[in-house]
């Protein structure tokens, strides 16, 4: 006589069902770091987050120097201390907060200004390097050179000299 056994065995390993688990939390947690990090960047482009985080290291420094003043004095005058603190504290923050977001704009400004000058630095250079590789780009090239040139001799008289244009021409 012939009998069959039928076992019910599981058609996934619960190993790979966690590791599958765990891959999908991860990129949830990457998902929203990466959210959280965007929103963070966003604040500190704007200026002022970046002035927070100025004004609260100057407002911070000066409170620990007032903390080492104020535990010289006696413990008597423990609430005139207090109170001297946070007098210093807030006095800080309405002189320095306009210090702060100056110092910041500027460098910002100067940050974006730098930031501008070095993409297009960059993209000259791959620019003249992809005409050195490729004939049809150096042939434009060198037809927007004579045309510049041109141009400059018919409204000057003369062509005035650019160490630029003359090593793309001798290339």
């Amino acid at each position: 006589m012939t009998s069959f056994v039928h076992t019910d065995y599981p058609t996934e390993h619960p190993g790979v069902v966690r590791a599958e688990a765990l891959y999908v939390r991860g990129q949830a947690v990457a998902a929203s770091t990466a959210v959280g990090w965007k929103k963070f960047k966003q604040t500190m482009r704007s200026g002022r987050g970046l002035t927070t985080l100025v004004l609260a290291a100057v407002v911070s420094a000066l409170v620990m120097v007032a903390d080492h003043l104020v535990d010289t004095w006696a413990e008597e005058h423990l609430f005139a201390a207090w109170v001297a603190l946070w007098t210093l504290v807030f006095a800080t923050l309405a002189v320095f907060a306009p210090l702060a977001k100056g110092l910041v704009d500027s460098a910002a400004r100067e940050f974006a200004a730098w930031r501008k000058e070095v993409a297009k630095v960059r993209a000259e250079a791959a620019f003249l390097d992809t005409a050195q590789r490729d004939p049809r780009v150096m042939a434009e090239l060198r037809a927007a050179i004579l045309r510049h040139e041109s141009a400059q001799i018919e409204a000057f008289g003369a062509v005035e000299p650019n160490d630029a244009l003359d090593r793309v021409m001798n290339a």
